[in-house]
């Protein structure tokens, strides 16, 4: 504690030096604000995804594009816009749904407004049943400090994808 107490106060000056004012600080569950240090349980968001300070863990629920019924292209693109996913980890779930909407897009004779096609809507109904009982993910703020990077990528004719690694030790996040 009295560590992260000196780089708050280190931080604060480097602001202070730029004519910035540090209101509060909030770190892995502790809320240190200048002069003051007590815990604080309260949930929060980080680039998007939800933070659990106690736990040090970021988390995003895709059980949300399900939460109104998808009838229609308009209602599908709303609902895709909901997943915001910054750092890309459910990016393997969520192409599904933007390669149904492309198909979508390019059957011209399906307005905004139309119904589905039946083979959509089943579609639709496999990738909720996917998410209904695990469509949390959650995965650790900090992994340590990375031992080495590795990168994977792929391609199909009809997505791409890459993947970074950061491997510290025995355990790979």
């Amino acid at each position: 504690l009295q560590a992260l107490q000196e780089t708050a106060k280190q931080a604060e000056a480097v602001f202070q030096e730029a004519q910035m004012q540090l209101h509060k600080w909030k770190v892995g569950g502790l809320d240190v604000k200048p002069g003051e240090t007590h815990y604080d349980t309260t949930p929060g968001r980080v680039l998007g995804l939800a933070w659990d300070p106690p736990t040090d863990r970021l988390s995003l629920d895709l059980r949300i594009v399900f939460a109104a019924p998808i009838s229609s292209k308009r209602r599908l693109l709303s609902q895709l816009s909901k997943v915001y996913d910054a750092l890309g980890f459910a990016l393997p779930w969520h192409v599904q749904l933007r390669l149904i909407f492309q198909g979508l897009w390019r059957r011209r004779e399906i307005g905004w407004e139309d119904p589905l096609p039946p083979e959509t809507v089943d579609r639709l109904h496999q990738l909720e049943a996917e998410v209904a009982g695990g469509g949390v993910i959650s995965v650790p703020r900090f992994v340590g400090h990375p031992v080495r990077i590795e990168i994977f990528s792929d391609a199909s004719p009809l997505a791409y994808a890459v993947a970074v690694y950061a491997c510290t030790g025995a355990q790979s996040h």
